[in-house]
């Protein structure tokens, strides 16, 4: 690999670990800025998204992302009350009142937070279904006008009229937020109840080793089934990375569409309208690839273009910056 390439992948992980928003931070938050993203107090990645997407999505996507909102409050709700049952459930376990207290006061929270993640998100879903316009789901999801004399806003968000809610953002993540807390709860309360059924002996005589054989079992599962999440999640970061630095897929810094996705969206609508086609197969791999062909060169001329408008610019700020100082 080479050593720009190096230096790209370095950029765009710090870009990630502070939030993918380095540039935002400081611009909405001042020397404050840095801190909240890091300590992830605030999610400042997804706080500038929808600062960019409040004001950039079209009426259409907008009231698309109104009905994606209201399915997921629907699916924590199912998935909210089937663990409120089970926490319930959980607290008639036999012998629970000879394990550790955490564990009874674990399974407990987690049968009330199971419930609170319903009632938030049937909230939440209230409050969005009233909004039958565009203009009321941005606003929503708001603060209103975009201060720019509190702020140090550069371009192009000192454009932009509405100011992302950091309030919204908090708000509609709730229900999930508690729902995974609920999990969480739910995994180490019954695990403690396992561990010290097995300490305390609470098993009958003849089955002497089945809480320790159980325990063993559960720390197992739970152990596996992190470290496949760890590890798929960090494939997924890593292709996450390489969407960025391919396509800038995370594009909330311009009106202007990268070129990589220009270029993308290109080559993509040339193997679309290839299905449409009753050719036979050599015929069609003949044509793709000389679309194909066609496009690298198109893309290549393009390149040149801009490379030559890029010279010319510097060049004329140059000359600019030469006869000023004269």
């Amino acid at each position: 690999m080479d050593p720009v390439s190096i230096v790209a992948a370095a950029l765009a992980i710090v870009y990630q670990v502070t939030g993918g928003a380095y540039s935002y931070q400081r611009q909405r938050w001042g020397p404050w800025g840095h801190f909240l993203g890091l300590t992830r107090l605030v999610d400042t990645k997804a706080v500038q998204e929808l600062h960019w997407n409040i004001n950039t999505w079209t009426d259409e996507e907008v009231m698309a992302w109104k009905q994606s909102f209201i399915s997921t409050c629907s699916a924590i709700q199912v998935a909210g009350a089937i663990f409120a049952s089970v926490g319930l459930t959980a607290l008639q376990l036999p012998n629970t009142d000879s394990t550790h207290w955490s564990a009874r006061a674990l399974l407990t929270c987690l049968m009330i937070l199971g419930g609170l993640s319903v009632v938030f998100a049937a909230s939440q879903q209230q409050n969005i279904a009233v909004l039958n316009k565009a203009l009321d789901i941005r606003s929503w999801l708001s603060r209103g006008k975009t201060e720019i004399g509190r702020r140090q806003y550069e371009n192009p968000y000192v454009h932009l009229p509405l100011e992302s809610s950091v309030a919204a953002l908090k708000q509609w993540n709730t229900p999930k937020v508690v729902l995974n807390l609920a999990v969480l709860l739910y995994t180490i309360g019954f695990g403690i109840y396992l561990l010290y059924s097995w300490i305390y002996h609470v098993e009958p005589d003849d089955g002497r080793n089945d809480f320790r054989n159980v325990f063993i079992a559960f720390v197992a599962t739970v152990g596996c089934v992190c470290i496949y999440v760890v590890i798929v999640g960090g494939f997924a970061f890593a292709d996450e990375l390489k969407r960025h630095l391919d396509f800038g897929l995370g594009r909330s810094t311009t009106f202007a569409k990268p070129v990589s996705q220009q270029q993308l969206e290109e080559w993509l609508k040339i193997l679309q309208d290839m299905q449409s086609t009753t050719s036979g197969t050599d015929e069609i791999y003949g044509r793709l690839e000389t679309a194909i062909s066609t496009l690298q060169t198109k893309w290549e001329a393009e390149r040149i273009e801009r490379d030559r408008l890029r010279t010319e610019y510097r060049e004329r700020r140059l000359r600019t910056a030469l006869t000023e100082q004269a």
